[in-house]
């Protein structure tokens, strides 16, 4: 089975806790996806969610709009790839190249989980460079217009531009203890 085929959503949530945080985000989107799916990683506090029926930004306003208590990040996948230096690189520019204009700016955010990739900071200034180069569009580390998510977790990649108001950080509504 491909691990990218229907991946929409990456999800972060305390560490042992990834069954509470996978049951909350499938009672939110099964609704509207009865075939969604919860995947652990093997990286403590990360979640895959496959929604064969659901876009990307459709399953992350479903979750960043529903109750949840576990869930602390979620990252829309707009491109998932292996997790390569090459393919990362040529994802990012190929997605860049649909949103990103000369007149806007961005940054690159990359976090790495695993040893596919050896650093994520090296990632981000060639991504950063690349993008630059094939949009025309400037790095703004201050004040962007837009940001480059490439979350990288074991074997694969997902990746989304987002604009630099949204958060993909999730308010829990659980009481603090």
């Amino acid at each position: 089975m491909d691990p990218c085929k229907d991946l929409k959503l990456i999800i972060t949530c305390p560490h042992s806790k990834e069954d509470i945080a996978g049951i909350e985000v499938l009672d939110l989107l099964v609704p509207y996806d009865m075939e969604s799916r919860a995947a652990k990683t093997a990286f403590r506090g990360v979640l895959l969610i496959y929604s064969p029926n659901l876009s990307s930004w459709d399953a992350w306003r479903i979750v960043m709009g529903g109750p949840t208590a576990y869930v602390f990040r979620v990252v829309p996948v707009e491109t998932c790839v292996k997790s390569s230096l090459d393919e990362i690189v040529s994802s990012s520019v190929r997605l860049s190249e649909r949103i990103l204009g000369n007149c806007n700016t961005f940054m690159v955010k990359c976090v790495r989980r695993g040893r596919k990739i050896k650093s994520s900071l090296e990632l981000c200034k060639i991504v950063g460079a690349r993008v630059a180069e094939k949009t025309g569009a400037k790095v703004s580390l201050a004040n962007p217009d837009y940001i480059i998510f490439i979350e990288i977790v074991g074997d694969i990649t997902g990746m989304c531009i987002v604009d630099s108001s949204i958060s993909l950080n999730k308010v829990s509504s659980r009481v603090k203890e």
